[in-house]
């Protein structure tokens, strides 16, 4: 991937952004002519005329076919009280909700029956279970319609399961279409019925089969039986794409307006348009894109950009907000709010708005077959539109950062783009599902099939899961820019990562209904991802770096490429999806969302270090990040434990608090152990290139005077790292890496605007070179600085300095990783290379570190009683930290908590 890989281009993304901007002012213009025709035609309805009289294209419902949606007259006083076998439905009761104890009356709701829903929008081959209420509802068209449905508790007028059914059939036929060869019962509404998908069209056909196809509409309808005499629905819309997707697009907005607010028809509208593949169009991928503008800029126009959940609950004590039956009141009195401290009341019923933001995600996962280049430009924008809407200016970078981090104003609205990155997510998890599936068919040793056909969909999918992978790093960038830090913006960056691993991974189950966090499976089905306490999975990235790229060969070859011949591994896409490490835009834009704490680690499902070591990333105890542990997961107990986060080896229980912060430093004095290891061939990749292009030169003259390489070797274990400067080290004042964030960001944007240009010299990253060099902490060894000011500035360092995991590796550390790993790590030969002498520290610290004895006496007074055999590895590895770090660090608030109003001193 990181070889096909490449950002989208921010001219394009600006362009698109205008674009949205002059459709959006177009709806806004079509949709105020619209309602002038609403105030001109006062008329009362008579059905007796017919729908061929009483259905105009310019106005609600737009089509004959949707004539059942005119139902909503029967809600206006006694304007249509004459019941005729024209009636649009026989459901003519005022109350289409039922009454709940959290919702009062809002003004200006029309909803229609969900018997009107169904008549006109639901296929006949959708929502099967639901399907013989309706039909005895609808009675026999041929003769007067049955008796109005009048009672409260009728389902024809308030119940509306049917579209969950509905949203289930859809996503269930595309994940068999993906390779999934059955879902959950946690995941489905109906775990014990057959999804309808599969009795409808040749999804009869075995799920586990390679060549699972989802038809188009128009083949789809000719292989259900229909009657003659149903002139309605959704069967009955103009044939031409163009027209109806114009005619769904009109209903939508109408459905979301302040005229109707009926958020339950637009449900109906999107799953309407999904049948109807109206953001692809076959081949034609142009007319999709457009019907993907309109559609964005008529959500965005008619967004409810201040619903909380709970936007009823200040009115629910008042009298007035029911009628004696308990039915919702027409009026509204407009004195109300002066009595509420002006306090808006709703225009909207929150459970209908959220739902149907909540469907938007579907679009984005599962209503585009094949997200294009152009879909990715019109995504990116749309994100850029809400982060604008909101108020969140671009920031320059650099110094203006340290700004972004306090929440100066209140985040109103950003669940749209929080569904828009969990539908994208998805989307190219489905994609990477697909890719292994046909991969499989293509390479298999029992008949494999390596067609053009197969190739040129393995590209298209390729193609897409690419441009999702774009999405999210431009909507990350963008986030980094723009936001600042507080818990609403830390769910979207929550999701940001949670998508961006979860479309990495080839072993998280694709999920019917939502966006799976890895650690929901880290360490049950994703066993190649090394739990969080897991000891050795920082320092295999050190002591096996030089072997990442073979262990994640052997990964593919028994998650991916299973019973799949040779030639496979050579396959273009399984090289660059598969095999190559997550592009270097993703592993910034991940490092960025930590750094600025933009993450809730709780929806990401991941911390920065798991994000490090399940992609076989560089990682090494110079970055500060490793230690900071808010950043590697939850802080609230409840949530560790509840999210497995301390999930011990047996998997028999999850540690949280103070045991789990103990169980990750053990990984951390791990990774410090593994840092100070002298030089081998297996840990070549994890030193600095200066270095490793001076052992190149050393192998190369002593082989041409042919000294044996086992000397060769041993003369390359007494080489210090230090002795070359090392482009991984930056100085761990908070302040300055958010500054050198700023700098990365605006040195990706210029490279992406002027190819082959020269960055400006003050946006170049500080490294070190044989002319400068940072200053390093005396008592650790391990923190950096610009300067001993900015050392003096490092906030927590002085707490953590001279203490495990963070101080010089000590031979006393030496002797407890030996104590509770025993076989599982090499001893070390001999402390005269530097691992175990405590090299660095002070004196004293050193004469103390030498006596054993004396330090092993710190442990604890219970421990000489109790057996080692008894002792767990937690309690073991708790007790070391508590007594040697614990219980001798100063509180002081991590590196985000200290800045105020901008300034750090």
């Amino acid at each position: 991937m990181s070889r096909s890989y490449q950002s989208l281009g921010p001219e394009y993304v600006t362009a698109e952004v205008e674009k949205l901007k002059k459709i959006g002012e177009v709806v806004d213009k079509l949709w105020q002519r619209e309602v002038s025709l609403y105030e001109q035609d006062e008329s009362i309805k008579d059905f007796k005329e017919g729908p061929d009289a009483l259905v105009n294209p310019n106005i609600f419902p737009y089509d004959r076919s949707l004539f059942p949606l005119l139902d909503i007259y029967h809600l206006i006083g006694e304007s249509v009280n004459d019941y005729t076998k024209n009636s649009p439905t026989n459901v003519f009761d005022k109350k289409r909700r039922l009454p709940t104890n959290g919702e009062v009356r809002i003004a200006g709701y029309l909803p229609c029956s969900a018997l009107a829903l169904w008549k006109s929008l639901v296929p006949p081959y959708r929502a099967q279970n639901s399907r013989p209420r309706f039909l005895e509802a609808l009675g026999d068209s041929s003769v007067e319609l049955p008796s109005p449905v009048m009672a409260w508790d009728d389902i024809e007028s308030t119940d509306f399961s049917f579209l969950e059914e509905w949203y289930y059939d859809i996503v269930s036929e595309r994940l068999a279409w993906a390779g999934v060869t059955g879902t959950s019962s946690d995941d489905s509404i109906h775990s014990e019925e057959r999804s309808v998908s599969s009795e409808t069209d040749n999804s009869r056909t075995d799920s586990n089969s390679s060549d699972h196809e989802i038809l188009p509409f128009d083949e789809r309808t000719e292989m259900v039986e229909k009657s003659d005499s149903n002139l309605f629905g959704i069967c009955n819309l103009p044939t031409d794409t163009g027209l109806r997707t114009k005619i769904l697009l009109k209903l939508l907005k109408h459905s979301l307006s302040n005229l109707q607010r009926d958020h339950r028809l637009a449900r109906a509208v999107l799953y309407s348009m999904i049948e109807f593949r109206c953001f692809d169009f076959g081949q034609d991928s142009k007319s999709g894109v457009d019907t993907l503008r309109y559609f964005l800029a008529v959500v965005h126009s008619e967004s409810i950009r201040a619903c909380t959940a709970d936007c009823h609950d200040p009115f629910l004590n008042d009298d007035e907000n029911r009628d004696e039956d308990g039915s919702d009141l027409e009026s509204v009195d407009e004195s109300f709010n002066e009595s509420k401290d002006e306090v808006l009341r709703p225009d909207h019923y929150c459970q209908d708005w959220q739902e149907f933001e909540s469907m938007i995600m579907t679009i984005f996962g599962f209503g585009i077959d094949f997200i294009t280049n152009e879909h990715a430009n019109v995504i990116s924008a749309f994100a850029i539109q809400q982060y604008e809407a909101i108020g969140f200016i671009e920031l320059d970078g650099g110094d203006e950062l340290l700004g972004c981090w306090h929440d100066d104003f209140d985040v109103e609205y950003l669940n749209l783009v929080t569904h828009i990155v969990i539908g994208v997510g998805v989307h190219a998890h489905t994609m990477r599902y697909r890719m292994k599936k046909m991969l499989q068919k293509a390479y298999s040793k029992t008949g494999g099939n390596n067609t053009p056909d197969v190739q040129a969909e393995l590209k298209k999918l390729s193609s897409s899961y690419r441009n999702c992978m774009r999405i999210l790093v431009d909507i990350g960038e963008q986030s980094l820019r723009r936001l600042p830090a507080n818990e609403q913006t830390a769910n979207l960056g929550g999701y940001i990562v949670c998508a961006l691993v979860t479309m990495l991974s080839d072993e998280i189950p694709l999920s019917l209904n939502k966006l799976t966090p890895v650690s929901d499976y880290a360490g049950n089905q994703c066993k190649t991802k090394p739990l969080l306490i897991n000891p050795m999975r920082y320092s295999d990235l050190i002591t096996n770096a030089s072997n990442q790229q073979s262990l994640r060969l052997e990964e593919v070859r028994k998650i991916v490429l299973t019973d799949c011949v040779v030639d496979s591994e050579n396959d273009e896409i399984v090289r660059d999806v598969f095999l190559s490490p997550p592009p270097k835009d993703v592993q910034d834009v991940v490092r960025g969302l930590f750094l600025r704490q933009l993450v809730d680690t709780n929806i990401s499902g991941c911390g920065y270090g798991d994000f490090l070591a399940w992609h076989r990333l560089s990682a090494s105890p110079l970055d500060s990040m490793i230690y900071e542990h808010a950043m590697q997961f939850p802080e609230d107990e409840d949530q560790q434990r509840e999210g497995g986060w301390g999930l011990d080896e047996e998997e028999t229980e999850s540690h949280g608090g103070k045991k789990l912060v103990a169980r990750y430093d053990f990984t951390v004095l791990m990774l410090n152990r593994a840092w100070n290891l002298p030089w081998s061939p297996s840990s070549n990749a994890s030193f600095q290139l200066p270095f490793r292009q001076a052992i190149k030169t050393l192998a190369l003259c002593t082989y041409r005077y042919g000294i044996p390489s086992a000397i060769l070797v041993g003369l390359f274990e007494f080489i210090p790292r230090q002795w070359w400067p090392d482009d991984r080290i930056e100085c761990w004042r908070y302040e300055c890496q958010l500054t050198e964030l700023g700098k990365l960001i605006k040195r990706k944007r210029f490279e992406r605007t002027t190819p082959n240009s020269t960055p400006n010299v003050q946006d170049r990253r500080k490294t070190e070179t044989k002319t400068f060099r940072f200053v390093t902490c005396s008592g650790c060894s391990m923190a950096r600085a610009c300067s001993n000011k900015h050392l003096k500035r490092v906030e927590g360092h002085m707490g953590n300095c001279k203490k495990p995991p963070l101080r010089p590796f000590t031979s006393e550390d030496e002797a407890f990783c030996r104590e509770v790993m025993g076989d599982e790590i090499a001893p070390v030969v001999s402390s005269e290379k530097g691992i175990a002498d405590g090299s660095g520290a002070d004196d004293e610290e050193n004469a103390e570190s030498d006596d054993d004895s004396a330090s092993w006496e710190s442990i604890g007074s219970d421990e000489e009683s109790t057996p080692c055999d008894k002792t767990s590895k937690t309690d073991l590895i708790f007790r070391y930290f508590d007594t040697n770090s614990y219980k001798l660090q100063k509180f002081e608030e991590p590196a985000f908590a200290t800045a105020i109003d901008g300034a750090y001193y």
